[in-house]
């Protein structure tokens, strides 16, 4: 299966940023564009099963998922999210962040480790809606 280095991600999510013109509705991108993405990567490739189309998209899911977890981190009151820091848990936070942690188990990671592609998912990412659209 794939391994994805840093690079790698970093790679993809530029790419993705300079295509968001071709995304459709909820951010999603036809097929060109994984193949381009794909044929893009290609030549990275160091460990692991090849990136192919298929691959690449996944991991755009991936990173979507880690993104809106990410999203719900920096809403809550009393902490502060810095890429590098994350959540910045202190003492004095540790106990809400258990507790969210608890309810939240994805969020685990980003206790004290940050996430740098934060600001470009927001670029991918439609923001969220509520109520029903008709």
């Amino acid at each position: 299966s794939a391994i994805w280095t840093t690079p790698e991600t970093k790679k993809l999510v530029d790419f993705l940023v300079d295509q968001v013109s071709r995304a459709g509705d909820g951010g999603n991108f036809p097929t060109a564009v994984w193949n381009e993405a794909a044929a893009l990567l290609a030549p990275m490739l160091k460990d692991g099963g090849p990136k192919t189309a298929k691959v690449c998209r996944n991991k755009y899911t991936q990173l979507r998922g880690l993104f809106k977890v990410v999203r719900e981190i920096k809403k809550v009151s009393g902490w502060h999210w810095d890429d590098n820091t994350g959540a910045s848990i202190t003492a004095d936070t540790k106990s809400s962040w258990d507790d969210y942690v608890r309810v939240h188990p994805n969020a685990k990671p980003f206790r004290n480790k940050g996430w740098p592609y934060y600001s470009q998912l927001e670029e991918l990412v439609p923001p969220e809606t509520s109520g029903i659209h008709i």
